[in-house]
């Protein structure tokens, strides 16, 4: 006999401060004892609403742990537990406070319990005090320098996606505000996790700001401000600019740099960081690191008005379209079989851009062909790029045999969190992948992939054809290949468990149809004889 609970569940991992090892089983069972008890006592609950569980476990980095887990025992949660991040070094202080007794390891006073009784051999209040010592618990105060929002500030704990959810749940909210800055070479929009995020906020009326450093905006390329135009579009956020000094909270010697503002007439909820880059919008937007710390504060007011001086930016005033080059605005016509996507996308370039339809249909051959993308890691998109380049095989000024085709990426990374199992999912193994690359490519001609870091690749998508006569033809991909997506109707099942040859054959037989990600907003095609560059200076801006 078995049986499935969802509810809400808060995990805590602690360490030995002297050398960074996990805690015993007596530690963490005592201390996630005592707890549960300073929670209920904070917020007037039961302990048996609460349950409690230990388990050995493995760290950020991969290394033994040991966590301490506290559920609510109603089914589909009651938000007790959710609760203890918000309030971890206080609960802690009282649990602490909790195993000042005068019994042995453990009594009715402070570890014993109707459910504890049974893990007896668990229970040593000595050793968890041991750890909860006065010096280990004066590490969990926050600075002064820190306390940038005043005594309100607190440090966050858990990761600002989750802490968001955590914060929706108390406060009905009726604005957003995204504050953008950091290395520009790091921001990469569309791969900002919270952008999908806030495609459901705006389905719920939220209003979304993104404040950005005016700096910031002037110095993205062409294809990072093609990217957060697109952002705008889907999410309906508006974008204003800032100078950085407006950005910033606390006194002038210690000030951090906002990070987000959420609030309604409820309330609002500030967060700030400890680095600027907690503020690039890209895939590890609120993370934390070991050098970034979130801090937070919340407060029974509105948010403060926004300031008028603030200039603000359509999604138009963001692209601009160098001279001399095509502007290929496309929605659905692309939408339909995988297999068939690069006939219908090389009829639609040669039917807006006649310099290009010139060239496929002379009779002389493309010398190199070569894409720049890094983001090429599914094989979904491996699919559709395949059909792209294969489909010039049919022009008389398409590929030949003696055609060279280059393809440059981003090196792979094996993420440990991830088990990739459908097909728009990203490869792990790096090896599989470039083997899947030169056996399918490799039928085209003369196949080399390049694999650097991903800053060594640059961030816009260019395709780049050259011929005999030394001739170039280039077009930039605003959204890349990532713009189309399954059919939800179709299997998307991919066996990314077995070895490249079997994953060829199953890729080979796939029929399955893609779909552009947005009904009512296009994605964008640059192309021309001359692309000078990914830089451009808005003149908007």
């Amino acid at each position: 006999m078995g049986a499935s609970l969802y509810t809400d569940i808060f995990e805590l991992q602690l360490c030995e401060p002297e050398t960074g090892n996990a805690i015993s089983p007596f530690q963490a069972y005592s201390i996630a004892v005592v707890l549960r008890r300073a929670l209920c006592r904070s917020i007037g609950i039961e302990q048996d609403e609460i349950g409690i569980h230990t388990e050995a476990s493995r760290g950020p980095k991969g290394e033994s742990a040991r966590s301490i887990f506290l559920y609510d025992t109603a089914s589909g949660g009651a938000g007790y537990v959710t609760q203890v991040a918000w309030q971890l070094p206080a609960l802690l202080e009282e649990a602490a406070k909790l195993l000042e007794c005068h019994c042995d390891k453990a009594c009715q006073a402070c570890l014993l319990t109707h459910d504890t009784q049974h893990h007896i051999e668990l229970l040593d209040r000595r050793a968890a005090q041991s750890l909860l010592s006065a010096n280990y618990l004066d590490a969990l105060r926050l600075p002064n320098e820190l306390k940038v929002f005043g005594e309100q500030s607190k440090l966050e704990l858990e990761p600002l996606s989750i802490a968001i959810q955590r914060e929706l749940q108390y406060k009905n909210i009726d604005e957003f505000r995204f504050y953008l800055g950091g290395r520009i070479e790091d921001w990469e929009p569309l791969q900002w996790l919270q952008s999908q995020k806030l495609e459901k906020l705006r389905q719920n009326d939220i209003r979304i700001i993104l404040i950005a450093d005016s700096r910031c905006i002037n110095l993205l390329t062409q294809s990072q401000s093609g990217e957060l135009a697109a952002v705008m579009e889907v999410t309906g956020a508006s974008l204003l600019l800032a100078s950085g000094q407006e950005m910033l909270i606390g006194d002038s010697d210690n000030a951090l740099p906002l990070v987000l503002e959420m609030g309604g007439v409820t309330g609002f909820v500030r967060w700030a960081a400890t680095g600027e880059q907690a503020t690039v919008p890209g895939e590890t937007w609120g993370t934390g690191t070991e050098e970034t710390r979130f801090l937070i504060t919340r407060g029974p007011h509105a948010l403060s008005p926004i300031s008028s001086d603030w200039k603000e930016i359509s999604p138009a005033g963001l692209r601009h379209t160098a001279p001399g080059l095509v502007e290929i605005n496309i929605h659905r016509e692309l939408d339909g079989l995988a297999v068939g996507f690069g006939q219908r996308a090389w009829k639609l370039i040669c039917e807006k851009d006649e310099v290009i339809s010139q060239r496929l249909a002379s009779g002389e051959k493309i010398v190199t062909i070569s894409y720049s993308d890094r983001y090429v890691k599914s094989p979904l998109v491996l699919l559709l790029l395949f059909s792209f380049f294969h489909e010039l095989m049919d022009y008389p000024g398409g590929l030949g045999e003696e055609s060279k085709i280059q393809l440059i990426t981003e090196l792979l990374k094996r993420d440990e969190t991830r088990n990739p199992y459908l097909l728009f999912h990203d490869w792990q193994d790096r090896q599989v992948r470039r083997e899947l690359f030169e056996q399918i490519f490799g039928t085209l001609g003369e196949f080399r992939l390049i694999e650097k870091r991903k800053q060594e690749v640059p961030h816009a998508r260019t395709l780049t054809i050259q011929w005999k006569d030394g001739e170039n033809w280039t077009m930039r991909l605003d959204q890349g290949l990532g713009y189309w997506r399954l059919d939800k109707r179709v299997d998307a099942s991919f066996p990314f468990e077995r070895d490249s040859q079997r994953q060829l054959q199953h890729l080979l037989r796939v029929q399955a149809n893609v779909v552009a990600q947005s009904i009512q907003f296009p994605t964008l095609w640059y192309c021309g004889q001359l692309l000078r560059g990914d830089v451009s200076e808005n003149p908007h801006v």
